[in-house]
């Protein structure tokens, strides 16, 4: 019996804990609460799928100007966009969406330039294959011969070979087009995911009805995000929950007539209380540390989920 070498024992390598945490609980509000929201959720939407469309298709950098014209020409985009949405709802607000988008957008550059890998990959197989003949034309011994060559395989039949050519002359097309948006500096996102957009001209393959449909894509949508700062009181002053659960939010510039307490800001009736990591929440929020609120919906529930994060 030959012994076997196990591998040493080299201890435990201790790995760092998660970096941010998350929790989430639902609001039960009223009527006119949930009016309140819909008018911001909407105002707030408009402006950011706005926003989402110029940050999606941006302009060449530096396109018919100088050396300090080129590098004029980031930050003066980054402040014409600031100011447009400042004046539309608030300096806030402005930063809470340009700053969502522009993570969007890179997340969508980011896939993007894994799908050009895929792309050339599928491209590199297919091109390998089709350089090689038929199974079905190759005698035994040609496929033996092959074998041991240790060539890539060929296609197994002449219709097969033809649908793999069609298969690679699409793939390219898909490539130019992929690599000249990413050469321009474009993407292509849909607010509310781009599977859920295709399902509407599909719903039953969706297993979906048009109602069904019609409510997960506006809960998809339907998203208040603000960004936190340790400088504010209990972490965010556009979104606040107070150690009591008391939560407001500050109304944008246009729907400041909505507001029911002092400095343009509406407080709801219900309260938040976290169950989760209630503790954790509590030590930010009292301790000048930094808290970001999100509100969104869930199809066919009711009431308002708030997270924390």
């Amino acid at each position: 019996m030959t012994a076997v070498r196990l591998r040493e024992w080299r201890g435990v390598k201790p790995v760092p804990g998660p970096s941010a945490t998350a929790v989430a609980t639902r609001l039960r509000v009223t009527a006119t609460d949930e009016a309140v929201l819909d008018a911001v959720a909407g105002h707030l939407g408009r402006l950011r799928r706005a926003d989402l469309a110029a940050a999606s298709r941006p302009s060449l950098p530096g396109h018919g100007l100088d050396a300090v014209g080129q590098r004029q020409d980031g930050p003066n985009g980054l402040n014409r966009r600031k100011r447009d949405l400042t004046a539309l709802s608030s300096a806030r607000w402005a930063n809470a969406i340009i700053s969502a988008n522009d993570a969007q957008y890179q997340r969508s550059r980011d896939a993007q330039q894994r799908h050009i890998a895929d792309l050339r990959a599928a491209i590199s197989a297919i091109e390998k294959r089709l350089a090689q003949p038929v199974a079905e034309t190759l005698t035994r011994r040609g496929l033996v011969r092959r074998k041991n060559a240790r060539l890539p395989k060929g296609y197994p039949t002449q219709a097969e070979r033809f649908q793999k050519q069609r298969r690679l002359q699409s793939l390219r097309a898909e490539l130019h087009r992929v690599s000249a948006d990413r050469d321009a500096g474009r993407v292509h996102v849909a607010e509310g995911g781009k599977r859920l957009a295709k399902a509407r001209h599909n719903l039953r393959d969706a297993g979906l009805t048009l109602t069904g449909w019609q409510q997960q894509w506006e809960a998809a949508r339907w998203r208040i995000g603000a960004i936190g700062s340790g400088d504010e009181p209990f972490g965010n002053l556009t979104i606040t929950v107070t150690p009591d659960g008391k939560a407001s939010i500050r109304l944008p510039r246009p729907l400041e007539h909505l507001a029911n307490v002092k400095h343009g800001r509406y407080a709801l009736s219900g309260k938040a209380q976290f169950s989760y990591r209630r503790d954790e929440w509590l030590a930010r929020i009292t301790g000048g540390k930094p808290v970001s609120y999100a509100l969104t919906r869930k199809p066919a529930r009711g009431g308002i989920y708030l997270t924390a994060s």
